[in-house]
């Protein structure tokens, strides 16, 4: 009976494939997510890491003196400068009060009758910078009204180290954030397609064989290769068929000869090679004529379609006569009866194959005539 949901082994293979595939692609979508950001971002901060000596070189203590003063306005000339040679969106020098309100206190873009609005986060990590006196890098990229921005605020102390303010760096990386974008939607459907790829092969595939391959498990005989007594009983439900197509249907029933004798004096794993090349040499003699079973340990039937009375009687008389070596100086050596379908007489197959096993029985006790056959 064929399984179903998830007892079937076929539905729990197809979802572990679909899983790995879905971990690996995840992975991989992680993979290039973490390499572009670090790669921006390294970027960016190693641009911030060669300017802050010139910008650190142009402030002085005197810068803090206030607007007007020759030292200040020197200062923001060269931040301006310096802006527009590294290309950074804004330079600005910042300082916060004991409340840790933040003002800008410099700027290179703007003039002093207009003060930039920093956004709360970029307002933390200016806020953190003086605090600590360690340089802040930004958490990621700031998304503001004019564009999104990667900043790095770096302190500025006195020479009795104590903190001065702090010099923010605010680079434009709307076009580099466009592109990295992009890239996250690409790889994203990348990824899924190959989600979808993979999936689909992997279920048309594991489909396709999960009934051949569950049929050969269920109807094929471990020790001979030959297919099994379920096999059989299958292949007479389609007999039935048949003979309403009044096909001529013959059975062969075989028994084998001396596996007793084989187990007792050379052992049972000979016995199986016995089983085994005895049943083989009986699928080669009829390879032509019909389909072999193993329908008990030592007990094999054939069915034969559209084969004459006359050519089973052939084959039988092959079957007597063949006396290979099957296992270690033991030769071919079975009983066999066969039986045809005789329409207008027989009722059913059972008939027929019974018919053929007391053939095969009466066979039997005519070769035990000359010898002990067991």
């Amino acid at each position: 009976m064929k399984q179903k949901g998830k007892d079937n082994p076929i539905i729990k293979v197809q979802l572990i494939v679909i899983l790995t595939v879905l971990i690996a692609s995840s992975c991989i979508y992680y993979v290039v997510y973490t390499l572009f950001d670090n790669a921006v971002m390294n970027d960016i901060q190693e641009r911030a890491g060669n300017l802050k000596g010139y910008v650190q070189a142009a402030i002085t203590t005197r810068t803090f003196e206030g607007t007007g003063s020759d030292a200040f306005e020197e200062t923001r000339d060269a931040l301006g400068q310096f802006r527009e040679i590294a290309y950074i969106r804004h330079l600005y020098i910042a300082t916060a009060d004991s409340a840790g309100n933040v003002t800008i206190v410099m700027d290179s873009l703007y003039g002093d009758d207009m003060q930039y609005a920093l956004n709360e986060e970029m307002a933390a990590d200016l806020r953190l910078c003086l605090e600590l006196g360690e340089v802040v890098h930004g958490k990621g990229i700031y998304h503001t009204d004019w564009g999104s921005i990667y900043a790095v605020y770096w302190p500025v102390f006195s020479q009795q180290r104590e903190t001065l303010g702090a010099v923010g760096m605010e680079f434009d990386v709307t076009s580099i954030y466009q592109s990295y974008r992009q890239a996250l939607v690409y790889s994203l459907a990348i990824s899924a397609g190959l989600i979808i790829l993979f999936c689909l092969a992997a279920y048309l595939s594991l489909h396709k064989m999960q009934e051949p391959y569950y049929k050969k498990l269920a109807y094929t005989d471990y020790l001979t290769g030959l297919e099994n007594r379920m096999a059989f009983e299958q292949k007479l439900l389609q007999c039935e068929t048949l003979i309403a197509e009044k096909k001529t249907v013959t059975f062969m029933i075989f028994d084998l000869n001396n596996l007793k004798t084989v187990n007792d004096t050379l052992g049972h794993k000979a016995g199986d090679q016995y089983i085994k090349n005895t049943a083989l040499t009986i699928a080669e003699i009829l390879k032509d004529a019909g389909e072999v079973y193993r329908i008990g340990g030592d007990e094999f039937a054939a069915i034969l379609i559209d084969c004459a009375e006359e050519q089973a009687e052939t084959l039988l008389e092959t079957l007597r006569n063949e006396k290979r070596q099957v296992v270690k100086n033991v030769p071919f050596s079975c009983a066999a009866g066969a039986s045809t379908f005789k329409f207008g007489a027989d009722n059913n197959l059972r008939d027929v194959i019974d018919r053929a096993d007391n053939n095969m029985y009466g066979e039997k006790k005519r070769q035990k005539g000359g010898a002990e056959i067991r």
